[in-house]
């Protein structure tokens, strides 16, 4: 289910790919192409907080309306039901972690939330008055479980974490989860506003004035301000983003500005002065920053657009709302920025729900885009796509057979499959599957299924039967 809707949103990339190469202009800023996702289509409400993928590759999203799953077609809502107390404590849910045995851990307005999969139901956890070992306030607003399983919890007045990891409570709610809470003395600020943990294991705690840094062992904590001259509530020490690149580099993002912090030696830098934040005012107030599969750098931003970071150069690209095209951002405001297991990006936009891009095949569309006039490429409509694991893209088009495209010497071959001609038309190659390293097989729009070796460019054909094999193959 999950990889044919990785399909289609490839399909989608790639013909927009294919109308941009027709231009003359192929502009640096707006590469991306997104779907759009809102209300009309099942969401339950606009504004998404935060995205999780669970161990069954279900996309979570926190809504201020609702939690909602997401099978990549269509989304099942859950509400608070005040007549069910199995239901969620309260609708407004404002961050999502998934521990290693598919517990769903919500935060929200009603306290910490789980959800049991295989009862259908969800528990809460709440202050309770004379309890030290509850957490310390009901306005949960970010949860972490680290990599030794303890639960953090983040409140509007404190941070909490489990006393015991979550690997000795494999019967919730039977077994007791208590927390142990953090001295508010110690932190810069009690609202705490998000959590990450660093390859140390050190847990980095962000607020709405300053940055902490936690050393489990002891539970000691180090406090650091971006704007060190005024430690009220500058917009540069209110805390929106944290995250660690591959050199072990922090990237903290505030409303202020986006900063770095040398693990080696906890030395900050600040982009302030960088050329494209000083004539991009508003990407200065940073809302999300996400590192992708391969390392690259995307940050989110309240008005600035959704900004992807080139080290090599030390230069941005920016993705913005363009209201002539349905295929970009809706808006200027990326809220959160989340990756799933396809390598689809998730972005959330502040009020009009969320797009989706795929990473992979952004690249595909951009060596298609400048590959388009020296191979000749079709303009024809891309039905299917398939990268194997010789660096080759295949693509099924639309009466037009199947091409090859060698992404390491970018030279392409088309094979117009001409036996499977039906009145001097080509075929439509509506799916593509790898059977193995030399084997491919082809689901058509009329002739049913096909066996294509690609060493020796053999068909073999699987025959229509009633009730057995279509004509028409959509998936295999």
């Amino acid at each position: 289910m999950r990889k044919a809707y990785l399909a289609i949103l490839k399909i989608f990339i790639l013909a927009y790919a294919f109308s941009l190469a027709n231009s003359s202009v192929f502009a640096q800023d707006n590469t991306l192409f997104f779907k759009r996702y809102n209300r009309m289509n099942g969401l339950s409400q606009n504004s998404v907080y935060a995205i999780a993928q669970d161990n069954l590759d279900f996309i979570w999203l926190a809504t201020g309306k609702g939690l909602n799953r997401f099978d990549g077609y269509s989304f099942t809502n859950y509400y608070h039901d005040f007549d069910d107390k199995e239901s969620i404590s309260t609708s407004r849910v404002v961050d999502i972690a998934v521990d290693k045995w598919n517990r769903i851990w919500l935060a929200t307005d009603g306290g910490l939330n789980y959800f049991d999969y295989e009862k259908e139901v969800f528990y809460a956890y709440n202050k309770t008055d004379n309890d030290s070992t509850s957490i310390s306030g009901d306005r949960v607003k970010c949860i972490l479980v680290d990599k030794t399983g303890y639960l953090w919890v983040g409140t509007r007045t404190g941070l909490n974490v489990s006393i015991l990891p979550l690997d000795s409570l494999k019967n919730l709610p039977t077994d007791k989860l208590k927390f142990k809470r953090i001295n508010q003395d110690l932190l810069s600020n009690k609202l705490i506003t998000n959590l990450f943990e660093d390859d140390n294991g050190d847990i980095w705690v962000g607020t709405v004035n300053g940055l902490n840094k936690i050393e489990k062992d002891n539970f000691t904590v180090e406090q650091y301000f971006f704007d060190k001259k005024d430690r009220g509530f500058s917009l540069d020490n209110q805390i929106t983003s944290i995250i660690q690149d591959r050199d072990r580099k922090l990237w903290i993002g505030t409303l202020g500005g986006l900063y770095t912090i040398n693990t080696d030696d906890y030395t900050i830098d600040s982009f302030k002065n960088h050329p494209f934040f000083k004539t991009n005012i508003r990407a200065n107030s940073i809302y999300s920053i996400l590192i992708d599969h391969i390392g690259r750098l995307w940050i989110g931003t309240n008005g600035g657009g959704l900004l992807e970071y080139h080290a090599e150069t030390n230069s941005f690209t920016v993705n913005r709302n363009n209201d002539g095209n349905i295929h970009s951002l809706t808006n200027n405001a990326a809220f959160t920025l989340f990756e799933d297991r396809s390598n689809n990006l998730f972005v959330s936009m502040f009020g009009l729900g969320f797009c989706v891009t795929n990473i992979k095949a952004h690249k595909f569309s951009l060596y298609l885009h400048e590959n388009y006039n020296q191979n000749k490429l079709t303009d024809n409509d891309v039905r299917s796509i398939l990268a194997d694991n010789q660096n080759n893209l295949w693509l099924g088009m639309q009466d037009n057979g199947l091409y090859k495209l060698n992404l390491n010497n970018k030279e392409h071959v088309h094979f117009k499959l001409e036996q499977l001609k039906q009145n001097e038309t080509l075929p439509t190659v509506k799916c593509i599957c790898s059977e193995d390293s030399n084997h491919l097989w082809l689901g058509t729009l009329t002739k049913g299924l096909f066996l294509f070796n690609k060493k020796s460019k053999a068909i073999k054909e699987y025959k229509y039967e009633e009730g057995k094999l279509e004509k028409s193959i959509s998936y295999v």
